[in-house]
């Protein structure tokens, strides 16, 4: 794991590693890895998703309250993403159709932060990253891969939902120092 200045984020050997992990357990654990490194969304704001915040054809999430902003948002989703979420789904509506929630426990309710953590420690042990993942540490991965692909700081602060023009500073010298020694 890549760590800048208290930046921390996956190179993308790591990101792949840990999609390899995560796609040998429960669907709905590799759907959330999948999510959270694909859309740059946050834990909380996961946790709340309905199935309808899924734009399948536009491939984007409409995000209703931000975790930062409260503001809504849109942002993308690739299709790789989308093809793990719809097999996920398929699934997901054989136990409760009628429950509107993306993503369920066991008892059919809202899956717990607690319990998307637990897993994304459980992958980073078993893929060998060091120190362990968080959805933190997926949010910047995608942020520093997109600015590294081309995407705008500014247009990383809309996806994102972020307010904090330094935290959008960092993952911009966190992506150009990664390009220095890739």
């Amino acid at each position: 794991m890549e760590n800048q200045e208290t930046l921390p984020f996956l190179s993308y050997a790591e990101v792949k590693s840990l999609f390899d992990v995560a796609s040998k357990d429960k669907s709905v654990y590799h759907a959330i890895v999948k999510l959270l490194y694909s859309s740059g969304i946050t834990t909380k704001e996961l946790t709340t998703l309905n199935t309808d915040d899924i734009d399948f054809l536009g491939e984007v999430i409409h995000i209703r309250k931000g975790e930062h902003n409260g503001k809504k948002r849109i942002t993308p989703i690739s299709s790789e993403c989308l093809a793990v979420l719809i097999s996920y789904m398929e699934e997901r509506a054989k136990r409760d159709p009628k429950t509107r929630l993306l993503f369920l426990d066991e008892e059919n309710e809202s899956i717990a932060a607690e319990e998307i953590s637990a897993k994304l420690a459980e992958y980073s042990e078993t893929a060998g990253i060091d120190p362990l993942v968080s959805s933190r540490v997926l949010r910047n991965s995608f942020s520093v891969h997109m600015i590294r692909n081309g995407c705008d700081p500014e247009s990383i602060k809309d996806i994102l939902g972020e307010e904090d023009d330094q935290q959008i500073a960092r993952l911009v010298q966190a992506a150009k120092s990664s390009e220095k020694r890739a």
